[in-house]
């Protein structure tokens, strides 16, 4: 299990991201689950369509939020989660406001900003932007995320209307193009009012780690997936 080093310190926080030791959460196997500390709480995922709509999270919800990549609460004893094998999950807490959330922000997602979505939904529930806390979790990082010249234009016209230079974010090496989902998503989450010294990354990549962790990528169908996740402790 990879903890967040920055919300380690709030005793009334649960959160973590799943390894492979922790189990395989493709179909969330309740002895995976268990395996967590997750006896007695409910287990509240985002259907994750690779979009950037965020759910907001009550008492009266399914256990899948249906059409959203995100999740925000201020109800504790929930747990927001989201599964995930080469994406980049972040988590996110308020601490003055106590709201969390969550996000599935892979190559779709970040195109279509959903960092800043996640922030202003929280927001909508009473947290201060310059008081949240983002840790970026491990990911495909561009040491190993390879994409083709119909994705590199794509994000240099969707980041350009962002007002986001894509050559902070492309490397070309051997004529290949690698791609940092989480240097977009720390500018995302800047432009949109978080301070620089409230963004953790985590800085290991699930490609280039298989004794840690699945990758789509690495495993193509055969990948299972991390699960990533954080609670309000009652």
């Amino acid at each position: 299990m990879i903890k967040s080093s920055n919300l380690n310190q709030f005793k009334g926080l649960f959160h973590g991201f799943s390894t492979i030791s922790d189990g395989n959460f493709k179909t969330l196997e309740q002895k995976a689950v268990t395996s967590l500390g997750f006896a007695n709480k409910s287990l509240i995922l985002a259907e994750q369509v690779h979009g950037n709509k965020i759910g907001i999270v009550s008492n009266n919800v399914s256990e899948t939020l249906k059409d959203v990549d995100g999740l925000v609460t201020k109800i504790k004893g929930l747990i927001l989660g989201i599964k995930a094998a080469d994406c980049l999950p972040i988590i996110l807490y308020e601490p003055m406001s106590e709201i969390i959330g969550i996000a599935h922000a892979g190559w779709r997602g970040t195109l279509v900003n959903i960092s800043q979505n996640i922030v202003i939904s929280m927001e909508q529930l009473g947290a201060n932007r310059k008081n949240i806390i983002a840790v970026l979790g491990p990911h495909i990082r561009d040491c190993c995320y390879i994409i083709d010249e119909q994705r590199k234009n794509l994000f240099e016209q969707r980041l350009a209307s962002q007002g986001l230079p894509l050559r902070g974010y492309l490397t070309s090496k051997n004529n290949k193009f690698y791609l940092s989902l989480a240097k977009i998503n720390i500018d995302q989450l800047k432009r949109v009012g978080l301070k620089k010294t409230n963004i953790e990354e985590i800085r290991l990549c699930t490609y280039h780690r298989p004794e840690l962790f699945f990758s789509f990528r690495r495993q193509a169908k055969e990948s299972g997936r991390m699960l990533n996740f954080l609670c309000l402790l009652t």
